[in-house]
């Protein structure tokens, strides 16, 4: 509490902080004067740091709102009545559950100022990847066949597959090439089994739902696979297109058409034709859904309510920064300029529509890393390893903090309840009858019950129903911040961080293709245009090459050390997975 005198600096005359309901009481002073006439609240939200004894310290503070007051008539005291304040406001224009932006307002979790420092070191300089950007585009508007893709791949470091290449020709559009990436790629898939023949695995994508642009490829696809040597290798791929000019949702569609490894250039196109639909897929899907849009709902949650329990210390550095970068997705990614608008068959509608299907059966409950399905699978293995050591983590800290959990259980009581009241409805997520579900570890269970909210079945389910834990109450929560835990930082980084080893060589895979699909790649007339390509190249790089935010790195100080400490201890099995943990981000914050 100020006094603002009419000329002169402010005063300061109290300060304190609210209970859980926002209710607070300041000492004025004023000598027996009663309160100057003009007042003005400030209020704050603090941050905080973990300190030399491993304890949680106030690390600084920001003012997030500045409300005036009329100290005339208020004698001795002043009741400040109920004040609101704008501050974590769920958007109700939005199908999706996002936190509202007021107009020339930042989201109330802007990025620190370190993280502007790294975003620019990124893309900055005369041989920054912005300047390249800029210069793709501008040759672009003097002759829309510029620059040709070899051109644009030239501006670039080679990416993953193109460095292979150079090393052993033909390997990135090998058979083999093809299963390690659908196990441990950008986008790794989650098999079925193959219940036409037993002990072989199935994936598919199905894109009849969704509008399409009649500019871009986008057909489904049936990709069957086998176990040989500790590998997972194709045998057979089936595509069925649009008939032409099908924009619709449900259009007709054409015959399907089947290829095996025996097919030659028609297997090879079938191939990249899956890359295609596993790289919007990816980005829509696994990166976009279940680590943006699904991390945002949480830290909307957490960030309203978790204000003295220590949970707030166990999940707020992982939830911040994920409101303001999804401001950036807006724009770069999903919006009407972004990637997946320009450069995929998929309209903006459609991909928001996309995200309402992934994000209706998105819930915390008995989640857990899918199994290993053969010696080379890196992902899940890696995965695991990670679900171990957040499992631990959590477990040691609410050996150290359980008593105060649940002294303020009302706040974790209020976070479930916003949790679930703000998620989507729920809808399963489509089927295909040739399915076996061998392994369920990652899909939603529909026999556990889930809440009506409003007379609407809500996505996420509660933690708890009460200002005190029932049973079973302390479990949940600890598997919720597993959950939240593990797709913020591992789950975020294992996508965001390979994006460019696929989608730095706009020929082995895109977002979109043209003109049938189906061709070899020396035909450009399919790939995408140069404007697509460019485009593609430089988000792929930007957001694989920001780092800022690492776990280890530490920046702020706020991750406990428990977590480094069991990280560091696995280091060299993480790294026998692919992984090093030193390049894993601990939230979404690109």
């Amino acid at each position: 509490l100020w006094a603002r005198p009419p000329v002169g600096a402010a005063r300061l005359l109290a300060g304190g902080e609210t209970d859980c309901d926002g209710r607070f009481e300041l000492p004025i002073g004023g000598n027996g004067r009663g309160a100057p006439a003009r007042l003005e609240l400030r209020l704050f939200e603090t941050s905080f740091r973990f300190g030399a004894d491993r304890r949680p310290e106030a690390a600084g503070r920001r003012r997030i709102a500045t409300l005036p007051l009329d100290g005339r008539g208020g004698g001795a005291t002043l009741d400040c009545g109920e004040r609101r304040v704008r501050y974590w406001l769920y958007d109700p224009d939005t199908r999706l559950v996002r936190v509202k932006i007021d107009d020339l307002r930042d989201p109330p979790d802007p990025y620190t100022a370190e993280r502007w420092t790294a975003q620019k070191r990124c893309v900055g300089g005369f041989n920054g990847i912005q300047f390249r950007a800029r210069k793709h585009q501008v040759l672009n508007l003097l002759n829309p066949r510029w620059p040709p893709l070899p051109a644009i791949h030239a501006d670039y470091p080679e990416n993953r597959t193109r460095a292979l290449e150079r090393e052993r020709p033909g390997y990135t559009r090998s058979d083999e090439y093809f299963g390690q990436r659908v196990l441990s790629g950008f986008n790794p898939c989650l098999l079925a089994g193959d219940r036409e023949r037993p002990g072989r695995w199935r994936y598919w994508y199905n894109w009849d739902a969704y509008e399409q642009d009649g500019v871009h490829e986008l057909p489904n696809v049936d990709v069957r696979f086998e176990v040989r040597d500790e590998r997972l290798w194709p045998v057979r791929i089936t595509v069925q297109r649009r008939l032409p000019g099908g924009t619709a949702p449900r259009s007709p569609l054409a015959e399907p058409v089947t290829a095996t490894p025996e097919d030659g250039e028609r297997w090879l196109a079938a191939k990249r034709i899956f890359r295609v639909c596993s790289g919007v897929g990816g980005e829509i899907d696994f990166h976009l859904a279940r680590t943006h849009l699904n991390s945002e709902q949480y830290a909307i949650a957490a960030r309203r309510n978790l204000r003295k329990n220590p949970l707030r210390h166990l999940l707020f550095p992982h939830l911040r920064e994920v409101t303001r970068v999804n401001v950036d997705g807006n724009t770069l990614v999903f919006g009407r300029t972004g990637v997946l608008n320009v450069a995929s068959a998929l309209t903006p509608e459609s991909v928001i529509d996309r995200f309402v299907d992934q994000m209706a059966s998105l819930d915390w409950t008995g989640w857990r890393p899918r199994r290993p399905l053969c010696a080379t699978h890196h992902y899940a293995k890696a995965a695991n390893l990670f679900w171990e050591v957040v499992t631990a983590y959590v477990e040691v800290f609410f050996a150290e903090r359980g008593p105060g959990i649940v002294a303020r259980w009302p706040e974790v009581h209020r976070f479930s309840r916003d949790l679930v009241a703000h998620s989507l409805p729920y809808a399963p997520l489509p089927s295909d009858p040739g399915d076996e579900w061998i392994d369920r570890n990652e899909l939603d269970d529909p026999g556990v019950p889930r809440q009506e909210v409003g007379g609407v079945l809500r996505a996420v389910r509660p933690v708890t129903r009460g200002d005190e834990p029932a049973p079973g109450d302390l479990e949940n929560l600890k598997q919720l911040c597993r959950y939240a835990i593990f797709h913020a930082s591992f789950g975020h980084a294992w996508s965001n961080s390979r994006q460019y080893d696929e989608g730095g060589e706009v020929l082995y895979a895109s977002l979109g293709l043209r003109n049938g699909a189906f061709g070899p790649e020396s035909d450009l007339s399919i790939a995408p245009t140069p404007r697509e390509a460019a485009y593609q190249m430089f988000l792929a790089r930007f957001l694989s090459g920001n780092r800022y935010g690492m776990i280890m790195a530490n920046t702020e100080g706020d991750i406990h050390p428990v977590l480094l400490e069991l990280l560091r201890s696995r280091e060299e099995e993480f790294r026998s997975c692919e992984v090093d943990i030193y390049d894993v981000q601990a939230r979404v914050n690109i």
